[in-house]
């Protein structure tokens, strides 16, 4: 998604490209064309002698609204909108991959990708751009820097508005004209706000008799995305919410004995930062969790030997009632810790090729 999801103008390649490499340094395989759950599954990762497998899939299946017109030519989801542009290179003058360019453009929706996907309309050479999102701004979900960037390249914002039918051309008098099936406009109502709903919002209801028709040429599907179901259908005991998203536990655990998920795959549609979090937290769990501990403690310190000097390293305690290795990544390794210290102090993920060991249980 670092590629093909966030345009160049936010998060240049380069930049993305000089990660990779660093990870590939690190010892890091990297397999692509790799589909989990049709070219391998994870109960085939753990044949293969994984102990353990983290997903990070994301959340890449794109939500529609389910009105008419959708399939119009000239209706794109978000997400294929900008693969074809970050990742397909539709921005040339003679794609292999072409993406509609240049007229009146309406982004549905109010989130961070809308506005990713409203900014790379214009570059692509739009006349106009609107972002149409049926609550108000105070209500939208988008970054405030985000919208303070689309406000000032030109981004023209229909608030309290929501489309109810897509509009297409259509010639009676020639059925092999050209222009058949692309869009032409939308039908939108307008909306007021009501009571909030479940997510803390206030609702919005359509006005009566506020229908009008904005005329564009593009639409764009900005409404949120979903996880693919391919690897939760392949994967006997990976359990799931009623949106389709992974349940874990606070160490990133699934429901699957020694599968790890975080980021979209988890939270649904998220950001970037929130979903390494995950996986720093997951990767560190990951190590305790790979160490066999006995049944009869309620807590266990974590290690390794520092192989120099023969100084025993602290990186996470176990907790036994939770089920869960607690450690910290955030300050240096803890050594030659007594076990209260050691409880109290910070304690960091593994690094380095070393074995984890369990220094020192207790009741």
């Amino acid at each position: 998604v670092l590629v093909y999801g966030i345009p160049e103008f936010r998060l240049p390649k380069s930049i993305v490209a000089k990660e990779v490499e660093n990870l590939k340094a690190m010892g890091v395989e990297i397999l692509t064309n790799m589909i989990i759950g049709k070219t391998l599954t994870v109960d085939e990762l753990f044949e293969m002698g994984y102990e353990a497998v983290f997903i990070g899939s994301g959340a890449g299946l794109p939500n529609f609204m389910g009105i008419p017109g959708e399939s119009l030519k000239g209706v794109y989801s978000a997400n294929e909108y900008l693969t074809r542009s970050n990742l397909m290179k539709a921005y040339l003058d003679d794609p292999k991959t072409p993406i509609m360019k240049g007229g009146k453009v309406a982004v549905v929706g109010g989130g961070n990708v809308a506005m990713d996907a409203a900014r790379t309309a214009l570059r692509l050479g739009a006349e106009h751009v609107y972002i149409v999102y049926r609550r108000s701004m105070e209500e939208i979900p988008a970054r405030a820097e985000e919208v303070e960037h689309a406000k000032e390249e030109g981004i023209d914002f229909r608030l309290l508005n929501n489309p109810v039918e897509i509009l297409g051309y259509e010639n009676p008098d020639d059925p092999r004209d050209p222009k058949n099936g692309f869009v032409t406009g939308m039908t939108c109502v307008k909306m007021e706000l009501g009571e909030p709903d479940a997510s803390g919002r206030r609702r919005p209801v359509v006005k009566e008799g506020s229908e009008f028709v904005l005329d564009i040429d593009t639409m764009i599907m900005s409404i949120g995305t979903s996880p693919n179901p391919l690897i939760r259908s392949t994967t006997p005991g990976l359990d799931t919410n009623r949106k389709g998203c992974l349940i874990v536990g606070e160490n990133e655990m699934t429901t699957r004995e020694g599968v790890f998920a975080g980021g979209d795959a988890v939270t649904g549609a998220a950001t970037v930062i929130l979903a390494m979090g995950a996986g720093k937290k997951a990767a560190a769990a990951i190590e305790g969790n790979a160490v066999l501990l006995p049944d009869n403690f309620d807590h266990a310190l974590i290690g390794y030997t520092i192989p120099e000097d023969s100084r025993t390293a602290v990186v996470g305690v176990y907790d036994y009632d939770k089920a869960a290795c607690r450690p910290s990544i955030d300050r240096k390794c803890a050594v030659d810790l007594d076990l209260e210290d050691a409880l109290l102090d910070a304690l960091r993920a593994i690094e380095g090729d070393v074995k984890p060991v369990i220094i020192h249980t207790g009741e």
